[in-house]
């Protein structure tokens, strides 16, 4: 997940039209697609080779319709581990909180609550709740058959009015 600005909105256009360089750069363990959904891009996997190397449709645990009876003046704490339940229980597979910055989630207060919405929006709601940009990544342990949910604190990339992203000129000689 990545928040969109204005300021970086052209940069994210170009990346979207080049979504193919994300299966060129994961040919060997992932294919996935880019959505965009209330300006933030997910990239979200759609296929995942097996023990032989061939490719498996994988139908990823965030696309799971989740319901989440109302939590009021909830920290985010407390809000991520009842989205890794309710996605655990969707899903039939086991998600839990993993790596998170603690102290901004617990100042993060709010209500949640979903009726069967699929569960990155219920995610995506629960991390904008908070004063803090906010990215997440899902991780799978083959190992222990189960999904980590990581979220992390990012720095909004901000461009001085007047320039342009990742353009550069050169004087003519």
């Amino acid at each position: 997940m990545y928040p969109i600005r204005e300021t970086t909105r052209t940069h994210w256009v170009l990346c979207s039209a080049n979504s193919c360089s994300l299966t060129l750069l994961c040919k060997r363990g992932g294919h996935f697609r880019l959505q965009e959904e209330d300006g933030v891009f997910h990239v979200i996997p759609t296929e995942v080779r097996d023990r032989d190397g061939n490719w498996q449709t994988l139908v990823p645990v965030l696309d799971s319709e989740i319901t989440i009876p109302k939590l009021t003046d909830a920290n985010g704490i407390e809000m991520l581990n009842a989205i890794c339940d309710a996605v655990s229980n969707a899903s039939g597979v086991r998600v839990l909180a993993g790596t998170m910055p603690q102290n901004i989630l617990e100042h993060h207060r709010g209500d949640l609550q979903a009726n069967n919405e699929v569960a990155r929006t219920v995610l995506l709601r629960a991390l904008k709740l908070s004063s803090s940009s906010l990215s997440w990544s899902m991780l799978y342990d083959a190992a222990l058959k189960m999904y980590f949910l990581n979220v992390r604190p990012i720095d909004v990339l901000t461009v001085p009015p007047g320039s342009q992203l990742g353009v550069t000129t050169i004087p003519a000689r």
